[in-house]
């Protein structure tokens, strides 16, 4: 059964979203169904910042879960800045207590996908000092023709993860 496997790398800056339409037998490459940069004015106030990107990303895999089911796949959080980490942690939650009350229609929300991990599976098990330019690098030649910034670039990277990780072909140049 074809399926969609979503990507999503968390900012209050900036929402990376990518969606990969995943083919139903394994040796076919998943190609790229859709990708967008949700931001919200800097201006306003956190809360409704979080508010609106998670209702913005569930409305989206609400509406890719009458199609077709639908995995969800997100960026582990990167914790390098202490004061941001529990923004970043409060935007997750209710992303994912959002997503998994789409369960029912068959939405499946998968554990975080931590950034060293789905750039490993990528670049190979000793990526490169610089691993996210690196990795950035090389998604940029794969989706050369789509304008996409880092934070898509990242969750094209955990969507990527997502469809190897359900045994399906993800691009590797590992």
């Amino acid at each position: 059964m074809k399926t969609f496997v979503v990507g999503l790398d968390l900012s209050l800056t900036g929402t990376g979203v990518v969606v990969l339409d995943a083919p139903a037998k394994p040796g076919t490459m998943a190609r790229l169904h859709h990708t967008e940069l949700i931001k919200v004015k800097g201006g306003d106030h956190r809360i409704y910042r979080v508010a609106t990107i998670a209702d913005y990303v569930n409305q989206q895999v609400e509406r890719l879960a009458k199609r077709r089911r639908v995995h969800v796949f997100v960026e582990g959080y990167s914790f390098n800045s202490a004061q941001r980490s529990h923004h970043l942690g409060e935007l997750g939650g209710v992303v994912r207590l959002f997503i998994l009350g789409l369960k029912k229609t068959g939405v499946e929300l998968h554990p975080d996908v931590p950034p060293a991990t789905w750039r490993k599976y990528l670049l190979g098990k000793n990526p490169p000092k610089g691993a996210k330019k690196a990795a950035h690098d090389v998604l940029a030649k794969v989706l050369e023709g789509h304008d996409m910034n880092g934070d898509q670039l990242d969750a094209y990277g955990v969507a990527n993860f997502g469809v190897a990780s359900l045994g399906l072909t993800g691009v590797s140049v590992g």
